[in-house]
């Protein structure tokens, strides 16, 4: 799990270089959250929104799922709606700002005590 936190940051932390970086929106979630349930529900999961219009150290209250995700990717896009489901699903507008923050991410290194990649490898 750290290891993949890492990669991700490592990931995020590219293209916050790249000149992309100004129009980007990123989406990070599971792709099933059956390995993964919490105290509330086995149906719930993650769901990570980073980029520059992201509001920093924000957490949404907003009850959404999976169509909520492709409803906002296909607002930004400007895009139809596929189908009943996308229109009808919470919008995720929530999680961007009004203004950008256009300063570079920079991944915090793994904490060894936490996950030590050497350690890991056979």
């Amino acid at each position: 799990m750290a290891d993949n936190d890492y990669a991700v940051g490592r990931i995020v932390e590219y293209l916050s270089g790249t000149p992309w970086w100004r129009d980007m929106a990123i989406f990070v979630t599971e792709a099933d959250a059956h390995g993964g349930a919490d105290h509330v529900d086995a149906h719930r999961t993650i769901l990570l929104c980073a980029g520059p219009w992201a509001k920093p150290n924000y957490v949404s209250h907003r009850n959404a799922s999976f169509p909520a995700l492709l409803k906002t990717v296909f607002r930004l896009l400007q895009l139809p709606p596929l189908n009943l489901y996308d229109a009808a699903a919470t919008d995720l507008a929530d999680c961007f700002a009004a203004s950008p923050s256009f300063a570079g991410y920079q991944v915090i290194p793994t904490d060894p005590r936490i996950f030590d990649p050497q350690q890991a490898t056979p």
